[in-house]
């Protein structure tokens, strides 16, 4: 989710912010479990505009660094996020 640390929502931030973000709060729900991104198997990505998809797949593999599990994506055109939200996720560690 495009939440920030302190609370704040980026619902109305681009998609790139919002995407960093979501990448982030992974990173620390990673690191809060005493696993990091390179121990993903599976990583399921949601963007409600698949035209967005590019932009992700570069932040993505940037953020990654190395080898990737096996992944997938799918447009989505509402995600449960109450603001208008630009993507979603679920990964499996």
């Amino acid at each position: 989710m495009p939440i920030a640390a302190d609370g704040a929502r980026l619902a109305d931030k681009d998609f790139q912010t919002q995407a960093r973000q979501a990448l982030a709060n992974l990173e620390a729900a990673l690191a809060a479990a005493n696993s990091a991104a390179d121990r993903l198997i599976h990583v399921r990505v949601y963007v409600t505009d698949i035209d967005d998809w590019p932009a992700f797949d570069k932040l993505y593999s940037e953020w990654i660094a190395g080898p990737r599990g096996r992944s997938g994506s799918c447009a989505a055109l509402r995600l449960s996020y109450r603001d208008r939200s630009s993507g979603g996720h679920d990964l499996t560690a």
